[in-house]
């Protein structure tokens, strides 16, 4: 609808009504976020919870899936529901990460938190297709859990400072993240530019400075650059990403996923580009290129692959595969009557496995035969 929604730190006496009416808010140190209309009229300001002391602090605001939007970092405990009710998160290590949603009136949805041993800092939020956001920021330290949900997707920073491109859903969930290593200060212009929109492809650009060779490729590939200063000076950069494909689809039936202890199997994926095959989630050792991966002899448990692009800008949502091998049946054939004359009937039941066939006829576990010669054999 065109409003517009802004967030920052403030201190003293402000008025935030830009018209002739006013709005005049008081406070030693806090953030703020305030709706405007197209027309640029107030239509609403909140003073927030969170103070403005350098460890909790909101960098970023974006308006779209009718909700706001917020991308925050902090290094003690903080309520994310800026209105009468409680929503509290900790951060696990120095510094962590936390996007909240909130309604058009900035009531309280839901609040999600990145979470490092080190130091994760938040930069920009942006709308991508589908109603995805994009979330770039940079992280250090150890092993950093990008997954906000109840899964894991961790990667180990291989700077003082590498760069972190987040795509989630409209909830928060985890699609898939990148990482550039190792230019400082990044700043996300665009899906599509500025103005909050993206390109009709969902190509996203990254802008920023970095002072040291830097692989500009978040993906398994490599593309570096050299700064054209030295020592410390900066070189500003600007880089174009292509959007993820979905993840593979999968191709396989019931029984070829089901299969009998001593046995190999054979599963398969579709994607619009190639698929590479993977050991786990996190895997960067290709096992199986190619559509179809033919497992070794597998012996009785369940066994899960992953399959996923390798042509994409982000390490894409990884389409798991379980196999279940089952023990090789006990199976037993028993006669009503091992003994019986010519043209009597006998009942004959198999017992051990999922489906029965008999020859030269009949289906299913239990058959009624009818001997017409010495030593018939089913």
């Amino acid at each position: 609808n065109g409003n517009i929604c802004i967030e920052g730190p403030f201190g003293g006496t402000i008025d935030f009504n830009p018209g002739t009416a006013t709005a005049i808010l008081t406070n030693t140190s806090s953030f703020f976020v305030a709706k405007y209309s197209p027309a640029g009229n107030l239509i609403w300001v909140n003073l927030l919870n969170m103070w403005n002391n350098g460890g909790n602090q909101i960098r970023s605001i974006l308006c779209n899936n009718n909700l706001i939007y917020l991308y925050s970092y902090f290094n003690q405990t903080q309520d994310f529901d800026f209105g009468i009710g409680t929503f509290d998160l900790t951060p696990i290590g120095g510094v962590d990460v936390a996007i909240s949603a909130h309604d058009q009136n900035l009531n309280f949805q839901w609040a999600k938190q990145i979470v490092g041993m080190g130091e994760e800092l938040p930069h920009q939020l942006k709308k991508g297709p589908s109603g995805k956001i994009y979330c770039t920021g940079t992280f250090s330290g150890t092993t950093t859990d990008f997954d906000p949900g109840t899964g894991v997707y961790t990667i180990t920073s291989s700077s003082s400072r590498d760069i972190h491109i987040l795509s989630l859903s409209a909830q928060g969930n985890f699609d898939s993240v990148g990482t550039i290593v190792s230019p400082i200060t990044p700043s996300l212009s665009g899906s599509g530019g500025t103005n909050g929109t993206s390109e009709p492809n969902g190509n996203f650009y990254l802008a920023g400075r970095f002072n040291s060779i830097t692989d500009f490729d978040p993906t398994s590939g490599t593309y570096t650059a050299a700064p054209t200063g030295s020592g410390t000076t900066m070189t500003p950069y600007a880089l174009k990403l292509s959007l993820c494909p979905s993840a593979p689809l999968n191709l396989n039936s019931f029984s070829s996923l089901n299969i009998c202890a001593g046995n190999s199997a054979t599963i398969a994926a579709t994607a619009t580009t190639a698929v590479n095959w993977y050991a786990t989630q996190t895997s960067t050792a290709v096992i199986s290129f190619g559509s179809v991966l033919v497992t070794p002899t597998l012996a009785p448990g369940a066994y899960t692959w992953y399959a996923a692009s390798p042509s994409c800008s982000l390490n894409i949502s990884r389409l798991p595969v379980t196999v279940s091998v089952n023990p090789n049946p006990s199976f037993t054939l028993t006669s009503s009557n091992p003994y019986v004359c010519i043209g009597d009937s006998v009942l004959l039941t198999a017992n051990g496995v999922w489906s029965y066939t008999w020859v030269p006829s009949g289906s299913g576990s239990l058959i009624s035969v009818k001997p017409n010669f010495t030593n018939n054999t089913y």
